[in-house]
């Protein structure tokens, strides 16, 4: 079941330097040469929580390789999922019967009463079908000329149902494996019914009685054929049986140990007799366990700095947007007018601004923070730059 881990870990790769490409801005980049409007687009990057820019003007604008590449990552990690779940399925069926998924991931069967479907493995393996139609079609997609919308169709609709499809489906597989219940007394004992120690057998007769591999491979099938016909267990070879199997191939005499045989036909013994890295051995199943517990981990310290980052962005940007609100607000014309001013216009709707404007007789227009009103000039008084009225003595 190890063997899982590695692909998964590797999927987290590929959606780290996806993530990558998708964090560079390309806001403001305009149509396809640039703007003329004086746009910063690294202060936009900043804003928005981005690392670093897509450079050229079109490519930001009309590439859409990274949401291909997404799609991709996406197809594989669900592949991977719906391998896992076909074997997970054989590994639940009656036959084998070393697997056991949780009431939740599985229902009865319309037809045999006795008989749990595992569900969940089935909406695994759909999704990785879809992911990989949904890849081809953004492909087929960008089979046009440069600048056109014609992917962007696909892609707005695509992407976005795909990656909620995809991390529904990989928290359910997630938790399949979670609830997965393995009868390791029963794996023990399909091991040994299954006979999957020939291979093993093949090496010890190639190596203890001097035959080439190819004729050791035919000796022992002969062998396990010659036991199986005899109605006996395949686990139960004697090295009689490998004599006499090598005298009908025409092996010459060949002869073995009957230790070293039942060591051979020992599938836990065989499995501690691979010393090679990522071998069966236990210390490179431990050493393995480890490194895979280590790139879980730090595919979790990546995934909350990154979270870490969006959110510290937008608390920047939400505090940014504060203050311009706030300067905005202080600076608005209704301000001014809650405390005390008010907004004068003519007759025809212009804004007075000055005392030399007006006249004895106008009609003027005022609006106050509550409402308007309507008065008529009787006297125009004008003040100098310190506005102090004509002829009357400064204050102080």
């Amino acid at each position: 079941l190890l063997a899982y881990a590695y692909p998964a870990l590797r999927d987290a790769q590929r959606m780290r330097r996806v993530h990558a490409e998708l964090g560079r801005s390309v806001a403001g980049a305009g149509g396809s040469a640039g703007s003329r409007w004086p746009v910063d687009r690294d202060r936009l990057a900043a804003l928005l929580g981005c690392d670093g820019l897509v450079l050229h003007a079109k490519d930001a604008a009309w590439q859409a390789d990274v949401y291909v590449e997404l799609a991709s990552a996406t197809a594989i990690a669900l592949t991977h999922a719906s391998q896992l779940a076909q074997d997970l399925e054989i590994f639940a069926s009656q036959e084998f019967g070393i697997a056991t998924l949780a009431d939740r991931h599985s229902r009865a069967s319309a037809l045999m009463p006795q008989k749990r479907n595992p569900y969940a493995l089935a909406v695994v393996r759909a999704m990785a079908g879809t992911a990989a139609g949904e890849l081809t079609s953004l492909l087929v997609s960008l089979h046009t000329g440069s600048a056109r919308t014609d992917h962007f169709h696909v892609i707005n609709g695509a992407i976005p149902r795909l990656m909620h499809e995809a991390v529904a489906v990989m928290r359910l597989m997630a938790a399949v494996a979670d609830g997965l219940t393995l009868d390791v007394a029963r794996m023990a004992q399909v091991a040994r019914d299954g006979f999957t120690v020939a291979a093993d057998v093949a090496d010890v007769v190639a190596q203890h009685a001097g035959l080439d591999y190819r004729t050791a491979h035919h000796v022992v099938g002969r062998a396990v054929r010659d036991a199986l016909e005899a109605g006996r267990a395949a686990d139960a070879l004697s090295a009689a049986d490998i004599t006499a199997a090598a005298a009908a191939t025409g092996a010459g005499d060949v002869a073995i140990d009957d230790d070293v045989l039942a060591a051979a036909l020992d599938p836990e013994r065989c499995a501690t007799e691979r010393h090679q890295p990522g071998s069966s051995a236990p210390a490179e199943m431990e050493r393995m366990l480890q490194d895979v517990a280590g790139g879980i981990g730090d595919g979790r310290t990546w995934s909350r700095d990154a979270r870490a980052g969006v959110a510290a962005a937008l608390v920047g940007a939400d505090a940014a947007l504060a203050g311009r609100q706030a300067l905005l607000t202080a600076l608005s014309p209704f301000a001014v007018l809650g405390r005390g001013y008010a907004i004068v216009a003519d007759e025809h709707g212009a804004a007075v601004t000055a005392a030399a404007a007006l006249r004895p007789g106008m009609t003027v227009d005022m609006r106050f923070a509550d409402g308007s009103a309507r008065a008529r000039v009787t006297d125009v008084e004008a003040v100098d730059g310190a506005g102090v009225p004509p002829g009357a003595a400064p204050p102080g």
